[in-house]
């Protein structure tokens, strides 16, 4: 084959502006393949309540309440939780006074908004891209397995996960899983057993040279997983006025890469560590993550037969 050109992004947790920005950059970039590496949905709902006097109040977001006194003031408030990755719920008071003394029936209501907000998504890749793009999304470790036969059911978009995928002359494999984090998200597991679910990736392929790893977390101290280091409320450990920060990716994504030596690593997971690294000669790219302020960021890679034509960051 000639040349393929794909472009990467990661991390959105929901936001709706990036997605959008994904989806038009597509053509904006005339990619081959659009691929995003894991955290696809949001963390949160707020309620928008209905009162006795036909205006609505909602849940404190965006640093306190809002009374919406109409249709109009609705729906940018819609717009603008959903650029930041949250769920607006429209409600009654009964139903949310209900929903707020029962921890099971909230988990029930974020699923739900979950799950439909993932399908308006996949229903907006396929009316905004052309169909000669393929579209590959995975999910991260952020994710609920809710969203996984969402994608899956999909005739428009590829879930990455589970399956060796062709991009051009190479093949990609995926993780969603990720080393323990602070914060108990859905897909994390202690690292031998990251390990094994990796080894069973990589029995797949024949030939390393040409392999992607898509996989959610970055190597152990690659520069690609520096974060702030955290004490035991959650809080970054500051010196002298100065964050104090340390490594946080996988050594067993790092341990598998220096066993295989795969052409290409393309990850995320920590937003603020974006960059390239090498890991021997596995090429390694995280493209870091905006997603709150509305900025893309992403990576295109051209490749060709004999390896990386060239690859750039972009974002806006």
């Amino acid at each position: 084959m000639g040349m393929t050109r794909v472009l990467f992004t990661c991390d959105l947790h929901g936001g709706e502006s990036v997605w959008m920005k994904f989806l038009n950059s597509a053509e904006h970039y005339k990619a081959d393949f659009i691929l995003v590496g894991g955290d696809l949905t949001g963390k949160a709902v707020a309620p928008i309540v209905e009162l006795k006097d036909g205006t609505h109040k909602t849940a404190p977001v965006f640093g306190k309440e809002h009374i919406l006194r109409n249709r109009e003031e609705i729906e940018k408030f819609v717009e603008r939780c959903r650029g930041y990755g949250i769920y607006p719920y429209e409600s009654s008071l009964e139903e949310i006074s209900a929903i707020a003394k029962d921890k099971k029936l909230q988990n029930e209501l974020f699923e739900r908004m979950t799950r439909e907000n993932m399908e308006r998504w996949l229903n907006m890749a396929d009316e905004r891209v052309d169909p000669h793009t393929e579209i590959i999304l995975t999910p991260g470790n952020d994710d609920s397995f809710i969203i996984d036969d969402v994608i899956e059911r999909s005739e428009r978009v590829m879930n990455g996960l589970d399956k060796v995928l062709m991009i051009g002359d190479y093949s990609m494999i995926s993780m969603d899983w990720v080393n323990p984090t602070p914060w108990n998200s859905p897909r994390e597991c202690p690292e031998k057993e990251l390990e094994k679910k990796l080894k069973e990736q990589f029995a797949k392929v024949d030939k390393h040279d040409k392999l992607i790893c898509n996989f959610h977390s970055p190597p152990f101290d690659s520069r690609l997983d520096t974060a702030p280091k955290l004490d035991k409320n959650f809080k970054p450990i500051t010196a002298g006025g100065q964050i104090i920060t340390e490594p946080v990716g996988s050594t067993s994504v790092r341990k598998v890469f220096e066993e295989y030596q795969p052409f290409l690593g393309l990850h995320g997971h920590i937003h603020e560590s974006h960059g390239e690294a090498r890991i021997g000669r596995t090429i390694c790219i995280n493209p870091g993550s905006e997603y709150a302020a509305g900025v893309l960021r992403g990576y295109v890679i051209d490749l060709t037969p004999e390896g990386m034509e060239k690859s750039w960051r972009v974002e806006g």
